[in-house]
């Protein structure tokens, strides 16, 4: 596998580890994909989800990098109170800022124990 395909490996496994995590997903359910992923590209490399955990750390990397609504900037830009921002973001279904950061920290933490699990 290339350079570039093992940076979409990566940023794969971290959108998975996020969306698993945002939707309240368990650990368990979040390594069965990882295993998918990685026996679909042949490959058992720790050093991926290390990568897919550093992608998340690095948020204009990250999965929700390209969610410009989701971090309520375009919301902001618009001149709309964070009460009214918050409205339109639910109504919308896009989770809260704080519900989003936890996900991250979440999907990142499942992606470095499953690599310390896979290094050992």
């Amino acid at each position: 596998m290339d350079a570039s395909g093992r940076h979409a490996v990566a940023r794969g496994l971290a959108a998975l580890a996020v969306a698993t995590a945002e939707s309240g997903g368990t650990e368990e359910q979040a390594r069965l994909q990882f295993i998918q992923v990685l026996r679909a590209h042949g490959t058992a490399d720790p050093t991926l989800l290390q990568d897919a955990a550093a992608t998340i750390t690095d948020p204009a990397e990250g999965p929700a990098a390209a969610d410009d609504v989701g971090d309520g900037a375009a919301v902001a830009d618009a001149g709309l109170d964070e009460a009214e921002a918050e409205r339109i973001r639910a109504s919308l279904g896009i989770p809260s800022t704080e519900t989003q950061l936890a996900a991250l920290l979440r999907g990142r933490e499942w992606l470095q124990r499953f690599a310390a699990e896979l290094a050992a």
